[in-house]
């Protein structure tokens, strides 16, 4: 049988001009005669084009997004706000009216009636529950997914993010590093379980070195105040948000230590001030509103229906003053 290769082979044109006339893309911008030979050599072998089934946004016009975080926590975390914006914005551009929004405790899920009342399903925070079991094909899931056997995600490789930037912690010299985070429904977060297991690996992991607060700037200075009570000053902390970072600095700064000469911090998000605060903050770039939308893009045109699909964000460390890098780059990124 022959090939979409074979044809572009026998006709002397590439396989992407092969794709587009016999789809019938009149944007081309290639001579009738090269049209002519390209249809005729697809007779010619007997190619016939394979036409994939695919969703289109008039098959998904109601959507659902189901949130395991409270309206509170959604608005103090920068992580998840933007992700509800970037859902919220490519409705708008494809057309499709604003989801519908409900925040769902932790351990329950909805039921067989609410999700035949959509199209789709948005889940954000679904590591609360693993009983999600029926229409797979309706559900996407975001941050985290509970069966990637199962169901359609997008993530962020956090174990990744965090490694690099304890590894360039390390590289500065910095062998002593606390954490400060906030907690999650679910259990422990992802950024202090991988914090927990590299520190491990390098045998310097401490009990006493992680500290937790709410995921806001007063949560950071609360915890940055019980780790300087309970021990001495880090070389280092990783906070796993900026607004606690930011927080964080303050507290040290309030006792008399200096950012990054006596501590080095390194934070999370790439919030937009980050680059603005004194000094300005090192941090891990992520991009939760582009997870948002891609979320909405994969239930309105899935690009597989049988075969689960994930998709692993990519992060950048933004290099700047707070870690005491001797490049000192304002927003430098860094290979990872």
């Amino acid at each position: 049988m022959a090939t979409m290769k074979d044809v572009a082979n026998a006709a002397h044109v590439s396989i992407a001009v092969v794709s587009r006339v016999l789809n019938g893309d009149s944007t081309l911008s290639v001579p009738d005669s090269t049209r002519q030979r390209v249809i005729e050599t697809a007779k010619k072998l007997n190619y016939t084009l394979k036409h994939r089934r695919v969703k289109t946004k008039q098959n998904v016009t109601k959507i659902l997004l189901a949130d395991y975080h409270c309206e509170e926590e959604e608005r103090d975390d920068p992580y998840f706000w933007p992700m509800i914006r970037g859902i919220e914005m490519e409705c708008q551009v494809m057309g499709i009216e604003p989801p519908t929004k409900r925040y769902l405790s932790p351990g329950t899920c909805l039921d067989n009636e609410t999700l035949e009342e959509y199209d789709g399903v948005l889940v954000i925070g679904g590591e609360a529950t693993r009983s999600w079991n029926t229409h797979p094909q309706k559900l996407v899931f975001l941050d985290y997914c509970p069966d990637t056997s199962k169901f359609h995600s997008v993530s962020v490789d956090f174990r990744g993010a965090v490694f690099a930037a304890l590894r360039h912690l390390q590289s500065l010299g910095c062998a002593d590093i606390a954490y400060i985070g906030g907690t999650r429904h679910f259990g422990i977060d992802y950024r202090e379980a991988a914090f927990t297991e590299y520190m491990q690996q390098q045998t310097r992991y401490a009990p006493d070195s992680i500290f937790h607060g709410d995921w806001s700037t007063a949560g950071g200075y609360e915890a940055m105040c019980a780790l300087l009570e309970k021990r001495q000053a880090p070389q280092a902390v990783f906070v796993a948000s900026d607004p606690m970072a930011i927080g964080a600095i303050r507290a040290m700064s309030e006792v008399g230590l200096r950012v990054p000469e006596d501590v080095a911090v390194v934070g999370f998000d790439d919030i937009e001030m980050a680059p603005y605060v004194t000094p300005s903050l090192t941090t891990i770039r992520v991009n939760p509103e582009l997870m948002g939308r891609l979320g909405v893009r994969m239930l309105v045109n899935p690009l597989e229906q049988s075969t689960p699909l994930q998709i692993i964000m990519p992060f950048q460390l933004i290099v700047r003053e707070s870690c005491g890098s001797e490049t000192h780059r304002q927003a430098s990124s860094l290979p990872v």
